[in-house]
């Protein structure tokens, strides 16, 4: 079973609403879930609820849209860090194979000669 919990911001926190159990309260979204699993195995009697919770914080559009829009930008510059750490790992690869040193190839990336032996061994893996 999977449960829809609607979060309203209130003056101490946040009220869960979940959807055809009732209502209970938690100080932080990031304690929402565990909230609304100790509430159901109350309600429920029972020991743990493994049921799939979604915590919906009660937010306006334009909130909503901000958050959508960072989100999606988050997402892009993950997808560009990844990407730039392959191609790092390929360089000092290249480079430490053509001979130069962990010293070197920090001179000429501009970083540390850990990062380099860090890039490197993954380079080799």
């Amino acid at each position: 079973m999977s449960y829809t919990v609607k979060a309203k911001r209130w003056r101490n926190g946040w009220e869960l609403h979940i959807e055809g159990e009732g209502v209970t309260q938690a100080r932080s979204l990031l304690a929402a879930e565990q909230a609304v699993r100790d509430y159901l195995a109350t309600l429920h009697d029972v020991d743990e609820v493994t049921d799939e919770i979604t915590v919906v914080p009660d937010v306006d559009e334009q909130t909503k849209a901000r958050i959508s829009r960072l989100k999606r930008r988050q997402t892009k510059v993950d997808e560009q860090v990844r990407a730039v750490a392959a191609e790092a790992r390929q360089v000092v690869g290249d480079l430490r194979r053509s001979g130069l040193s962990v010293s070197d190839v920090a001179v000429l990336l501009n970083i540390s000669r850990g990062r380099v032996s860090q890039l490197d061994t993954a380079a080799r893996a």
